[in-house]
């Protein structure tokens, strides 16, 4: 259990602990914003991509911190686990730079504060997982990995 606590207080788990909470609040937003009431519904390409890839991160990154969790540690020193930030990091970049170049342009004015918000969660939450992807392959930078 002292193994789960060191990984806990550790940089990789506690980016990875935030990461889940980024993204369930970046799902959360964007579907407060893309199903309002009040609001028109249209379908915008770089929002349901944001959506599809915050959520599937989100399960991907939720399912491997319970992982680690349980205690299966050498879960984060797997393929599988680096292979995830990667595809999450290469994933996030190109749908969040969408998402904010079409939120920026766009006329609508109803719904400024969500869509800063979600702006703002899915750059955060880039930020992240491209700071796990570096963390995952440079391991002298966190003091409890080992390769």
């Amino acid at each position: 259990m002292s193994s789960v606590r060191v990984y806990m207080k550790s940089a990789p788990g506690i980016l990875n602990v935030w990461q889940v909470v980024l993204c369930f609040s970046l799902v959360v937003s964007l579907l407060a914003d893309g199903y309002a009431v009040d609001a028109r519904y249209q379908l915008r390409l770089d929002e349901l991509l944001l959506l599809m890839a915050s959520f599937g991160f989100f399960v991907s990154t939720l399912l491997m911190l319970v992982g680690v969790l349980m205690g299966t540690l050498d879960l984060q020193y797997s393929p599988i686990y680096r292979l995830n930030y990667v595809m999450a990091s290469f994933a996030y970049l190109p749908c969040t730079v969408a998402f904010v170049a079409g939120e920026v342009g766009s006329p609508r004015t109803d719904g400024w504060n969500n869509a800063f918000l979600s702006m703002s969660l899915a750059a955060a939450t880039s930020c992240m997982f491209l700071a796990s992807t570096v963390l995952v392959y440079q391991p002298f930078l966190c003091p409890t990995a080992r390769m």
